[in-house]
């Protein structure tokens, strides 16, 4: 079913790897700041979105197409993998429905995708200037 070569499981794994300790430390700083764990989260989000965006527009040389595959399987499937937080994300989003917090839970899955696009699409360009 699953057919990846071992370089690839590597890559992936390390990648991860890199990405999760770095989101645990974030993670960990903005606590320090930021009452409230989900904003946090968005902040991790909003950062794994501006750096795929970076590490999609260098190793592709501005041609989406053609993304070199291992610079793309560790750094946009691994390290942003392990850093973005889509899971936390979506629990935090269920907490704020089920505590009945509609403002909350509007702005902060609209401030997500919306700022997450633009993120993403700051870090694209940025490389490709």
């Amino acid at each position: 079913m699953f057919d990846f070569s071992l370089l690839e499981v590597i890559l992936i794994s390390l990648g991860s790897v890199a990405g999760s300790l770095l989101r645990f430390q974030l993670t960990n700083y903005f606590s320090l700041f930021i009452s409230s764990r989900h904003w946090g989260t968005l902040i991790i989000n909003l950062l794994a979105s501006f750096v795929l965006g970076l590490f999609l527009s260098i190793g592709s040389n501005c041609n989406i197409e053609s993304i070199n595959q291992s610079l793309y399987l560790f750094l946009g499937v691994g390290f942003c993998g392990g850093l973005s937080t889509f899971s936390s994300f979506i629990v935090e989003l269920l907490t704020l429905l089920r505590a009945s917090k509609y403002q909350e839970l509007s702005l902060l899955s609209t401030t997500s995708i919306c700022g997450g696009l633009f993120a993403a699409s700051i870090g694209y360009s940025y490389a490709c200037k």
